[in-house]
């Protein structure tokens, strides 16, 4: 048996502006699922079209051309108007079978499937051991296998949830010799002058302890976080350094700090094994760090820290449940910036609460904090979080027909009850005009890339997608 494991070509219809500057990674979920599928005996066999940079028709033609039996495919909400392409001329044209897993339709299975009657079957959840077990099974006998939807006699029958991996060390590594690693480049925000081998990506947990009402991470993964060991995360590291020469890790948990007894513990065994990583992670802003982390993980290689503020008022931060207060977030942001990290502070404009005041003081403490990259995204309220059946509710997504007219970087039909789809691309185009243009960043900035000069290129190229994005018109 063997598998074709499919990441669409999402990056021209996502993301806006210079295409250069945005990071392209290893979609490490398709990864995780490869490695499964490995140990269970089957052959798999990759197919980034994303990294590859192939139009849909060249992706379609490759699938076709692929012996596999079976095709999966990799989703979230904003690429479901690419895999329906995808799916639909695969099956007019062949007879292979088509899975879908990711985020999307976990929420929304017979949604999905009555919208797609191409799709086989759906898989829901973390999908290493629904895939191992689907292997077993030829991909047949399918009433019994938890975590899964699927079509019998045209009824869509929808299976009991598979419980979650509580031992995240008993998960095989991600299967990353599949993938051309050169394809692979970390864009412009954490550039340090790596790619390819040089540069990963790696998860050493699941779950996020917050609650917040736009993300769906607490539906998709769980209430309970569930952590990697630190000796099974270094050994992780180990094998990126010696096998392919890694030197820049991004780890991307929703919020790596969240325990800062075991990002402590990590760091230590770094610096114990002399493994010269540079890496960079997310951040939460609801606690004042130590001054000694901080500075501990300087030493042991951590370069940058990605903060999400999402709004500059406080009670739109309270009404999304954002667990922070504005002053201990300016506290944390400036302690990170004095020792020395490269700091990613993103905003969220078109929460529930905004309107043209309120995003305006979001601009004002954005520039306030001024942090070295400030990311602005457009609401978009995704499957299976709060926001979604409230934007439903109240009529916001009215204007909505399907998934291609909301994006966070892209005029959205989205709305709420104080601002228009037309008012909030408006209002993201002048927060990036407000906060850049203006000679407190570029002298800031300028201090900063002085004592800093590798990340000069990931600065220009940051440069040249501001300008595309801030003057284009769509």
């Amino acid at each position: 048996m063997k598998l074709l494991l499919v990441n669409p070509p999402y990056l021209e219809d996502v993301y806006s502006g210079f295409k250069h500057a945005v990071q392209v990674q290893i979609p490490l979920g398709l990864a995780y699922i490869a490695a499964s599928a490995i140990q269970e005996g089957a052959e798999v066999e990759i197919l980034d079209a994303n990294a590859e940079q192939l139009s849909i028709e060249q992706t379609i033609s490759k699938i076709l051309l692929s012996d596999s039996d079976i095709i999966g495919l990799s989703s979230t909400t904003l690429m479901i108007p690419i895999i329906a392409k995808l799916a639909r001329e695969v099956k007019r044209q062949s007879n292979k079978k088509i899975i879908i897993g990711g985020p999307h339709v976990t929420f929304f299975p017979e949604e999905t499937l009555t919208g797609l009657p191409e799709v086989d079957i759906i898989v829901m959840g973390e999908g290493e051991e629904t895939v191992k077990e689907l292997i077993r099974n030829s991909f047949g006998n399918l009433f019994n296998i938890r975590g899964i939807a699927f079509r019998d006699k045209g009824k869509i029958i929808v299976n009991h949830s598979r419980e979650r991996i509580e031992d995240l060390d008993t998960v095989m590594f991600p299967a990353r010799e599949l993938f051309r690693l050169e394809l692979y480049r970390p864009g412009a925000l954490w550039n340090i002058g790596f790619s390819g081998k040089k540069s990963m990506t790696l998860i050493s947990s699941r779950g996020c302890p917050s609650r917040c009402r736009y993300c769906s991470s607490l539906h998709f993964w769980g209430p309970k976080v569930r952590f990697r060991s630190i000796g099974n995360i270094i050994s992780e590291i180990e094998m990126l350094y010696n096998k392919y020469g890694t030197r820049q890790i991004a780890i991307l948990d929703d919020t790596f700090l969240a325990n800062k007894t075991r990002a402590e513990e990590f760091c230590d065994e770094l610096l114990k094994r002399k493994l010269k990583i540079n890496w960079w992670c997310y951040a939460r802003l609801d606690f004042i760090y130590p001054r000694q982390l901080f500075r501990k993980m300087r030493r042991a290689g951590c370069y940058g820290l990605n903060f999400g503020v999402e709004s500059g008022n406080q009670g739109v931060l309270d009404d999304v449940q954002k667990n922070i207060k504005l002053p201990v977030a300016e506290e944390i942001v400036a302690s990170a910036k004095r020792e020395g990290f490269l700091v990613l502070c993103s905003f969220m404009i078109g929460l529930p609460k905004d309107d043209k005041e309120t995003v305006r003081q979001t601009i004002e403490f954005s520039i306030k904090l001024n942090p070295h990259i400030a990311q602005y995204c457009i609401t978009t309220p995704f499957p299976g979080t709060d926001l979604y059946r409230q934007a439903k509710e109240k009529g916001w997504l009215d204007n909505v027909r399907d998934w291609a007219d909301m994006g966070l970087h892209q005029r959205t039909k989205f709305h709420n009850d104080y601002l228009s789809g037309d008012d909030i691309y408006e209002l993201y185009q002048s927060a990036h005009k407000r906060f850049y243009f203006r000679f407190g960043y570029f002298w800031m900035l300028f201090c900063h890339l002085l004592k800093n000069p590798r990340q000069i290129r990931g600065f220009l190229l940051a440069g040249i997608y501001m300008i595309t994005e801030v003057f284009r018109k769509r």
